[in-house]
């Protein structure tokens, strides 16, 4: 046993030596430099768009998992030898569970829709008020033109015909007021009965399915344009 003893720590000693030679002939390397401000950014710049891209799957997590969990609780109680006291019990908490589940998808459903309805009248008020704009200034251009037309053709003429001329270029530009103003009259009539249709007919599609048909639209039109004629 002491031979034995001896040895061992023979061992341990020569092993001893063998790693601190190991260790003196390892050489030793710089770590190589790399951007790891670069890498963290990159890492969460990544995290972020990923989150962005799911965010909305989970914002009606917590309204589905407490629907889920009355759902689970009635389910577990039909299950059960229940007396008749304790399928009432199991019937109501489920009518519950459905109420409130329809009630929040209701609410969610008005909400998009409302969102819907108001974004398509704005997109819509927008393009009408760029095509107001450039029919006035076509009017604009025209009215100008015809003026000028007429004013080189009044200086022009002859002093006994001017006068004549004058007489009908008042009534001229006073018809073409009065036409303008109509047009325009016409133009603003139209544009309201438009947009109070995409409105009425945003909301039918919601609560029916399918939009208003096109002879039902033309019918509308008409009666206005009727009453003002």
């Amino acid at each position: 046993m002491p031979d034995n003893q001896k040895m061992s720590v023979d061992e341990l000693e020569q092993f001893a030596n063998q790693l601190s030679e190991r260790v003196d002939d390892e050489v030793e390397s710089e770590v190589p430099h790399w951007n790891r401000a670069a890498a963290f950014e990159q890492c969460f710049h990544e995290q972020e768009a990923k989150d962005s891209l799911f965010s909305w799957r989970w914002w009606q997590m917590p309204t589905m998992s407490a629907a889920f969990s009355l759902a689970m609780v009635a389910l577990v109680l039909s299950w059960s030898n229940a007396s008749p006291t304790d399928a009432d019990l199991t019937a109501m908490i489920h009518q519950q569970v459905n109420e409130q589940v329809e009630k929040r998808l209701a609410v969610e459903v008005n909400a998009q829709v409302e969102q819907l309805v108001s974004l398509r009248l704005r997109e819509y008020a927008a393009e009408q008020q760029v095509v107001l704009a450039n029919y006035r200034a076509d009017i604009y251009k025209s009215q100008q033109s015809n003026n000028l037309e007429l004013a080189s053709y009044i200086l022009t003429a002859s002093r006994e015909e001017r006068k004549d001329d004058m007489t009908d270029f008042i009534s001229f530009i006073n018809a073409q007021r009065k036409d303008e103003q109509l047009a325009q009259k016409i133009k603003f009539q139209q544009l309201e009965r438009e947009i109070g249709f995409q409105k009425v007919n945003l909301k039918a599609t919601e609560h029916d399915g399918y939009p208003l048909s096109p002879s039902s639209k033309n019918t509308e039109k008409q009666q206005p344009l009727n009453e003002d004629i």
